[in-house]
């Protein structure tokens, strides 16, 4: 009797037809994945289009002896401010100013004057947290001298500033600022400039016997090293919980031109918070 050999199993229909449809494909992801490649630099060329913005300064006056009301647009400025490259920044700051004239009807095209009331470089990126300026900016001498006249807490300036310091402390030079690297703040700024103040201060007249004026601050056509005026300011903050703090400053200025000028001021502000 001849004895025939085995043939394999045969599947079910139901699963042959599942192992033609879905065929068994060797499975080779590896058991770890591997990291993913960085993601590509991107560089943001917005980061050196100058940014531009504008303040308008309205001032009203009413004189009941003139009977005279006036509307004056005391400070336009414009100002453009970019970063040059990722060490430095730049700004400039155009001015057109008028003055209040409470008695006189005050005709808005006229008494008009325009200029660059900054421009300076500025570092962004000194170690040990300094920071250097050059060019034409308003120093950091007295508190509210620096700030420009829409941004007083007062409609005036203050009288010390414009008989002492001549207004806002315009300057051109150098300026040097620290701040340590420490828990509490504080800040010192050192600076050599021609000038401290927009206008010829009290402290720099002089009036002689026949009663004109002269000006101290404005010498020759030369002007040596010692007619520099070298100044520094030194300023910290105290903080009293969450809703009081003391802001106290001081600062000391030697120099002139065709004579010498000696400043020294101290300032305090005092903030509480409801």
């Amino acid at each position: 009797r001849e004895k025939r050999p085995r043939s394999a199993p045969q599947p079910a229909p139901s699963d042959a037809k599942a192992m033609v449809e879905s065929p068994q494909v060797p499975d080779f992801t590896p058991e770890t994945p591997s990291d993913p490649l960085p993601e590509a630099k991107h560089t943001d060329s917005s980061v050196f289009n100058p940014e531009i913005s504008a303040a308008i300064d309205l001032i009203g006056s009413y004189s009941h002896a003139a009977d005279n009301f006036n509307i004056t647009p005391r400070d336009i400025e414009v100002m453009i401010q970019s970063n040059v490259d990722q060490f430095a920044h730049a700004y400039v700051v155009f001015n057109a100013e008028s003055e209040l004239e409470p008695w006189d009807k005050t005709d808005p095209f006229g008494e008009v004057s325009l200029g660059v009331e900054e421009a300076a470089i500025e570092t962004t990126s000194l170690p040990y947290g300094l920071a250097l300026k050059g060019g034409l900016f308003f120093a950091d001498f007295s508190r509210l001298g620096k700030v420009h006249s829409h941004e007083l807490p007062f409609t005036d300036r203050p009288s010390s500033l414009e008989e002492i310091l001549g207004g806002e402390t315009k300057s051109r030079g150098l300026e040097l600022s620290w701040v340590p690297p420490v828990d509490h703040y504080f800040r010192l700024t050192a600076g050599a400039v021609d000038i401290i103040g927009a206008e010829t201060a009290v402290t720099g007249s002089l009036t002689k016997l026949d009663g004109d004026t002269a000006d101290l601050l404005d010498g020759g056509d030369n002007r040596s090293f010692g007619d520099l005026m070298f100044y520094t300011r030194a300023a910290t903050i105290f903080e009293f919980g969450e809703h009081a703090s003391l802001n106290v400053g001081a600062d000391y200025a030697h120099g002139g031109d065709a004579g010498t000028r000696e400043i020294t001021s101290a300032d305090f502000k005092f903030t509480l918070l409801p």
